[in-house]
């Protein structure tokens, strides 16, 4: 769906509304104050150096929503179903009840649940509205900001994925998180920082460099890049039980010897060299930086990465409410 510029005010994009229709769209809204409807301003959107933001939410979100984004998104959900030995969960839930998708981006990772499970009724809340029209009759779509207070809805399945770039308060996501007795939370989130076989990069790196300067960014913006290791001890403070963390290594680039590793090593640089420039834009702005100067560090660092073997790592946690 294309954005067009909202002549009422020159620095908000509007998704556009669509003509009225017979076709089930997906999106619905169950009265919550903290839900919106696709006719109120969480269609709208804030331009800043070329690229698109929600202008929804109770903080400003450090990554865009534009049509670049989005396509980072698709290939993303490719990646990680292929790093869980295609699995979309590694939970053991027992589907046929109420699921619910934090932050569920373009939809994907929700559609494609709903398709597995027919019986499972799927909800997906983003602060973008940029889900497809058409879903499977289990699947809906709301436009929510997960860290506004949630209606008191229980589920048996809570997934959240790449929420990392956005959350300020992960521990109140968890508690926030309505189980019924024996329902799983499972967070799969990657860690960006860039590691050899010999660990992480050292600051002195450019790579590590990058992502230091990046991290604090973020971290001037109220989010900490480093929190997919802290989920484990997170889940289990808030009294979550049979908590499991499992750790992916993911090779930056078709550098690995392994035919698996090698086809999701060439989709993960891929997406992450166009993906540099969305995480790294609004963050270092935050921190004084001209967006020429960030579009010149982002031009050495595509070139660091395609002379570095690096991998970064994925993590899935998931555990149960007593």
């Amino acid at each position: 769906m294309d954005i067009v510029a909202d002549p009422a005010d020159p620095g908000l994009a509007e998704f556009p509304e669509e003509p009225d229709t017979n076709v089930n769209d997906g999106y619905q809204t169950d009265g919550d104050d903290t839900m919106c409807p696709l006719t109120s301003s969480a269609t709208r959107c804030v331009d800043e150096n070329g690229r698109t933001y929600p202008s929804h939410g109770r903080h400003e979100y450090p990554v865009p929503n534009d049509q670049s984004e989005q396509e980072s998104q698709r290939i993303l959900h490719r990646i990680f179903f292929l790093v869980c030995k295609q699995r979309l969960h590694l939970a053991l839930i027992s589907p046929g009840h109420k699921t619910l998708d934090v932050g569920t981006g373009t939809g994907e990772w929700a559609i494609d649940f709903g398709e597995q499970y027919p019986a499972e009724s799927i909800k997906g809340t983003d602060l973008s509205p940029i889900q497809p029209e058409w879903v499977p009759p289990n699947v809906i779509f709301l436009v929510d900001d997960a860290e506004a207070k949630w209606t008191p809805d229980l589920y048996t399945f809570i997934h959240t994925r790449s929420l990392i770039r956005g959350i300020r308060d992960w521990p109140s996501i968890i508690r926030q998180a309505h189980l019924k007795p024996g329902g799983w939370i499972e967070c799969q989130e990657p860690d960006y920082f860039p590691r050899t076989d010999d660990g992480k990069l050292s600051s002195d790196n450019s790579l590590g460099k990058f992502w230091q300067e990046v991290s604090k960014g973020f971290a001037e913006m109220g989010v900490n890049l480093n929190s997919p290791a802290q989920l484990e001890s997170l889940m289990r403070e808030a009294g979550v039980v049979n908590v499991k963390e499992e750790v992916f290594d993911i090779p930056v680039g078709p550098w690995h010897s392994g035919l698996r590793q090698k086809e999701i090593g060439h989709l993960w640089e891929d997406v992450l060299l166009q993906g540099l420039e969305g995480i790294a834009l609004r963050p270092l702005c935050r921190l004084g930086w001209r967006a020429e100067d960030v579009y010149i560090f982002l031009a050495q660092i595509r070139k660091e990465y395609s002379v570095n073997k690096t991998h970064t790592r994925f993590y899935v946690v998931y555990g149960q409410k007593p």
